[in-house]
């Protein structure tokens, strides 16, 4: 039976009538049919026969307002479904080649398709909740859909399970969803871990944690490697000046960890720009304490290249450091321009005192309320933090963007330091969910997807198309080994006919019957017999036979109403809808809001 269509709807209460009206029938005129002594039990069965169609009936209108496009599927968050050792999805059901097969005649009045109501109602009387299996988290999962399609408040039913589970949980957040932001608040309040709860904003910096992405690190050249994730690229001159950005930062960032100094995007900024003779004073004192740095650079490299050769012992660091520092003003300004815009984005006022904690050269507020915590991925792991990064990114894109994916950079370097040093045993889940990954996936954080499973790290990633992976990353290529490396991906309302294309294609095809029919008219004049003398000849014909066909079409997708989709994983199809939670008790946005404003 499929509760959605409106004709089986009516069928059910047609039949219901029906039988009831007959069994009243039989008992008025009992004394005029034979066996009419039998008339009050066939009545009372057929009164039970319709009430228990009547309650079928309402049981399928109640199932069509709660799931259907006319209507949300709302939840309270307290009833979340749970199963040990499962991650609840929605409610749906099994997605089949039977349900494909059904869905023609579901929508035989609709000329255009299926509609939403027939694309969950082919199999809504068997909807129940669907749960993902922990162990596939690790494999990572992402979502896709149309803006308003239901991703956002698809990731805080993750977000509310995984502050359930105890796990160490990081939300990345471009565009700062206010309601998201409380759900997560809300979700650490109500599992008892609201002192676990850290928040960074880019657009509230004096109310924010504040974060050095570049604090910790095992070998210098991870660096220059996160300044890079920021840094333009291109071909041609773009990438040689993207190059020599990469040298320069790399030779700054071995000196500071020569002299123990702690490495920040200010400290950078200074020394590659500014200061850079400072520098090579401070690395000469320290690793060569007899030369005279009083002098010119020149003088000082002579110096330390006969120490060196004396000595027998490089400096290798410190000749390249003072290379650096010698070379023309005009044309170190010309090859080093590709960093100052990315300084300038990440050492602003505000955002400097953010991403630099322990710079004096930043402001601090104009009313200290003590310091401010300092976050790192250690510390978010080993206390089991809950994380919101709120960056604002309708106030400053770009650094929004480029705080995203060195904090991510920073992770992968935190993942392999735990890979080398650290007992596998001991590790703790890091559930990690990003709302518009175009803005914050690099190709250089892909290793997070395929290398970071045994570390336990869930990525959770929601975008509205297949095409931001391919620009986040920059080549087709590139996001197809993406999406290759995600065990499950959602699918919900999508306007673009590739990602439909995409999805159908994963989900396969299926030998399904199809039945074709023929009907054909011939003369009968040549015909001999009893039956001669007609003037034609009609025959029919019907063949049953077996193709492959798409176990989702791709116009399906296109169809689908918010909060509703589709699912693969472990090789299965699932169709699912999103339940929307009711609003969150904590709306810590107002009060961040009203701080602002005071």
């Amino acid at each position: 039976m499929i509760a959605y269509n409106p004709r089986a709807r009516a069928s059910l209460a047609a039949s219901g009538l029906l039988t009831l009206a007959t069994a009243a029938l039989f008992l008025a005129r009992r004394t005029r049919i034979p066996y009419g002594h039998e008339a009050p039990a066939v009545a009372l069965a057929g009164a039970l026969l319709s009430l228990a169609i009547g309650l079928r009936w309402a049981a399928f209108r109640r199932l069509c307002r709660r799931l259907s496009a006319g209507g949300r599927f709302e939840l309270p968050v307290r009833s979340l479904p749970a199963l040990p050792e499962s991650t609840y999805l929605g409610n749906g059901f099994a997605w089949t080649s039977e349900h494909t097969l059904r869905l023609p005649a579901a929508s035989a009045l609709r000329p255009e398709g299926p509609g939403a109501d027939e694309i969950h109602g082919v199999g809504s009387d068997a909807a129940r909740a669907l749960f993902l299996p922990n162990s596939l988290l690790s494999q990572h999962l992402l979502a896709l859909g149309a803006p308003g399609s239901g991703k956002t408040r698809f990731l805080e039913v993750l977000i509310e399970q995984a502050v359930r589970r105890g796990d160490a949980v990081v939300v990345i957040d471009p565009k700062g969803d206010e309601r998201l932001l409380d759900r997560t608040v809300d979700a650490a309040r109500r599992a008892g871990r609201s002192a676990d709860f850290r928040f960074f904003a880019l657009p509230f910096p004096y109310q924010s944690c504040r974060y050095n992405p570049l604090a910790h690190y095992v070998r210098t050249n991870e660096i220059p490697d996160r300044i890079a994730l920021v840094l333009p690229r291109g071909g041609g001159d773009a990438e040689a000046f993207r190059n020599f950005a990469w040298d320069f930062v790399s030779t700054v960032a071995t000196a500071l960890d020569l002299l123990r100094e702690r490495i920040s995007i200010a400290a950078l900024q200074n020394y590659c720009l500014h200061d850079t003779g400072l520098l090579v004073r401070k690395l000469t004192k320290a690793l060569c304490p007899g030369v005279d740095t009083s002098g010119e650079l020149r003088t000082i490299l002579g110096q330390v290249r006969r120490l060196s050769s004396r000595s027998g012992r490089g400096m290798a660091e410190l000749d390249r450091l003072i290379d650096m520092a010698s070379m023309d003003r005009k044309y170190f300004e010309k090859i080093s321009s590709s960093l100052k815009p990315v300084f300038a984005k990440l050492t602003g006022q505000t955002v400097g005192y953010l991403l630099s904690p322990g710079d004096g050269s930043f402001p601090p507020p104009a009313e200290p309320a003590g310091p401010a915590p300092e976050l790192s991925w250690k510390t978010i792991d080993r206390d089991r933090q809950v994380v919101y990064f709120f960056l604002g990114s309708m106030l400053g894109a770009e650094t929004a963007s480029g705080v995203a994916r060195i904090a991510l950079a920073d992770l992968q370097s935190y993942l392999g330091r735990k890979y080398a040093y650290e007992p596998a045993a001991g590790f703790g889940r890091i559930t990690v969910l990003v709302d518009e990954m175009g803005d914050v996936l690099a190709p250089e954080t892909v290793h997070l997807l395929n290398k970071a499973r045994g570390a336990e790290l869930s990525l959770c990633l929601a975008g509205q198309s297949l095409a931001d992976l391919e620009v986040a990353l920059r080549s087709p290529a590139e996001a197809r080994r993406a999406l290759a490396n995600v065990a499950t991906v959602l699918a919900f309302r999508t306007q673009n006919p590739e990602d439909a294309r995409a999805f159908s294609e994963k989900c396969g095809r299926r030998p399904m019957p199809a039945v074709s029919e023929g009907e054909s008219y011939q003369p009968a004049l040549a015909e001999s017999g009893p039956r001669a003398g007609r003037d034609f000849a009609f025959r029919s014909t019907r063949t049953v036979s077996t193709r492959d066909q798409d176990l989702v079409p791709p116009h399906l997708l296109g169809r689908l109403p918010s909060f509703h989709f589709f699912a693969h994983h472990s090789g299965a199809v699932w169709k699912g809808v999103v339940p929307f939670l009711d609003d969150p008790a904590h709306r810590y946005s107002e009060r961040l809001k009203g701080t602002a404003a005071g």
